[in-house]
C-alpha cells in the first residue's frame, strides 16, 4: 500500500517500473490511470492484492483468460477487473479488447478512428435565424460503431441529474416541465459548440469523469 506525496514522480516511477518489467504499454497506461485517480483522491494505493479466484467464478474466468500475464500485473488487472465488476462495470483493457466487443478488428477501430474525413459525411440545413447549420454525419459504418459505444459504454455512465440532451427517457418535454410555472426562463444556445471538439477537450472529460477507468456495460467474454 502506498500514501502518495509528490503525485507526478510517483506515477512516472509507477510507469518506468511497470514499463522495465516488460508489462506492455496500454496495460501500463491503465495502471497509471487507476493510479493518478486514487492519488487525485488521497486513496490508498493497494495494485497487488491477493486473490482466491476460487471463491470468484469471474476472476478465475479472467485469469485463465489472461495466463501470459506477469503475476503481479496479473493480480492488479484482476483487482481492477474485479472493482468494476462489483459495480455492474466492465474495464476495457486494450485496443484489441475494445475492437472485439465492438465486433471488429483493431486495424478497422484505426481506420475509423484515425481517417476522420472519409467516414463523415457533411451537408447544412438552415437555422431559424437564415444561418446555415453544418452538419458531420457520420457513414453507415462508423454510425454503427457510435451506437454500440453509446449503448455499451456512454449510456450507463451517470449524469448530472439536471441533463435532459440525448438522456434515455428524457426530451424537450420533461425539459420544459422543469420550467413551468417559473417566472424567469433564460435560455442560451452556445455558438459552434461541436466543431472545436477535438481529442484533447475528450481526453480532458475523460479524465475527470472517471469514465477512463469505467468502462459499464461490457462483458469479459
Amino acid at each position: 500500500m502506498h500514501h502518495c506525496h509528490n503525485q507526478e514522480r510517483y506515477l512516472d516511477n509507477l510507469r518506468r517500473v511497470n514499463e522495465q518489467a516488460g508489462v506492455d504499454r496500454q496495460t501500463v497506461d491503465i495502471i497509471v490511470a487507476f493510479a493518478r485517480i486514487k492519488v487525485e483522491r488521497q486513496q490508498i494505493i493497494d495494485f497487488y492484492p491477493e486473490f482466491t479466484p476460487q471463491n470468484d467464478p469471474v476472476i478465475k474466468k479472467f485469469l485463465e483468460k489472461n495466463r501470459h500475464l506477469d503475476r503481479r500485473t496479473g493480480r492488479f488487472l484482476a483487482a481492477y477487473f474485479h472493482e468494476m465488476h462489483k459495480r455492474g462495470l466492465c474495464c476495457i483493457l486494450n485496443v484489441s479488447h475494445l475492437a472485439n466487443l465492438l465486433d471488429i478488428t483493431p486495424s478497422q477501430l484505426n481506420r475509423l478512428a484515425l481517417d476522420i474525413d472519409t467516414h463523415y459525411q457533411q451537408f447544412h440545413i438552415p437555422k431559424r435565424n437564415g444561418h446555415m447549420r453544418r452538419i458531420d454525419s457520420p457513414r453507415p459504418q462508423l454510425k454503427k460503431i457510435q451506437r454500440k459505444i453509446l449503448d455499451t459504454i456512454l449510456h450507463p455512465v451517470r449524469l448530472n441529474a439536471h441533463a435532459e440532451g440525448f438522456v434515455r427517457r428524457k426530451s424537450i418535454v420533461t425539459n420544459a416541465r422543469r420550467h413551468v410555472g417559473k417566472e424567469i426562463v433564460l435560455k442560451m444556445d452556445l455558438s459552434n459548440f461541436f466543431l472545436p471538439l477535438r481529442f484533447p477537450a475528450w481526453w480532458v472529460l475523460l479524465r475527470h469523469s472517471d469514465i477512463l477507468t469505467m468502462w459499464p456495460g461490457c462483458s469479459a467474454n
